[in-house]
């Protein structure tokens, strides 16, 4: 099938060029590194292209026939390229699935979608395609208010940060007003155990704040910061002894049978109830 210029795969064939071009002018020493750009440009070109309204089944079919004759064609892509085509391949399938689902109002379909997305590139080792989804999947969290689930997202960002004074890596840098990856960790455990605090999982929150606590004392020896710190937390306590809270429920729907979207087929999901929500509306809005 023959391309045409306004087609939609044209900016990422020119890409695949252009990646190639690089790789011929490189020496063997940086070929591998030269390969980990290439597949690092594909992937977030084809994020960007898909997001951006472009592709379907017919875009997937013709992304793979066309990147697997780039990479047989260039010695430097030959061998590892058939594997590296399957993964991308692969990633298409799940682009166009969250894609489909993105404005959504099912919200089974589109959290399913999205934790597809973000736990695939952190298969893959991408991470700042995987935080960049931790934080689209944060905020379906919120617009449903399910707060106890944003504290959790945000928190796997979170661990991927250290206790210490580092410069962000390269990707995060979107995280303007922070300088280390130590503020930028502060920052988000802050805003976790607010979470925590609306979703009433004040033991989840007292956690953080003794981590928290152990950092302004032993570490950064700020004892004002330390101060505030173990006065929220002692409210925790108190609400915990005080503020009457349901016992939670948990129910899992399964989902079987042709009729379901393939993301989420011969899966089972797990949910919490929220306070007083009736069994049948969360059935209801699962399926």
């Amino acid at each position: 099938m023959q391309i045409s210029v306004g087609h939609p795969l044209l900016p990422l064939e020119e890409a695949v060029s252009l990646s190639e071009d690089r790789l011929d002018g490189m020496g063997s020493s940086h070929l591998v590194a030269g390969r980990c750009e290439f597949e690092d440009e594909i992937i977030k070109n084809l994020d960007h292209e898909v997001e951006g309204g472009r592709g379907d089944e017919e875009y997937k079919h013709l992304f793979e026939s066309i990147l697997l004759k780039h990479c047989r064609i260039n010695q430097h892509l030959e061998k590892q390229g058939e594997t590296f085509v399957a993964l991308v391949t692969g990633l298409l399938a799940r682009l166009l699935d969250y894609r489909t689902v993105m404005n959504d109002e099912n919200q089974a379909h589109s959290m399913s979608c999205t934790v597809n997305l973000l736990n695939f590139y952190k298969d893959i080792d991408r991470e700042e395609m995987y935080i960049r989804y931790l934080y689209k999947l944060r905020d379906l969290h919120l617009f449903y208010e399910n707060f106890t689930e944003a504290a959790f997202t945000l928190l796997l960002h979170a661990k991927l940060l250290k206790w210490a004074d580092d410069q962000f890596a390269s990707h995060i840098q979107d995280f303007q007003g922070f300088q280390t990856q130590r503020q930028l960790k502060e920052n988000l455990y802050n805003k976790i155990i607010e979470y925590f605090d609306k979703g009433k999982m004040w033991e989840e929150a007292i956690h953080l704040c003794k981590e928290l606590a152990e950092q302004y004392e032993m570490q950064v020896f700020d004892y004002e910061l330390l101060s505030e710190t173990l006065q929220r937390q002692a409210k925790f306590y108190e609400k915990i002894m005080n503020v009457l809270r349901p016992k939670p429920d948990y129910f899992a729907i399964g989902y079987n049978g042709q009729s379901f979207p393939t993301f989420i087929r011969v899966r089972i999901s797990f949910y919490f109830a929220k306070e007083c929500a009736l069994f049948s509306l969360r059935v209801k809005d699962a399926l």
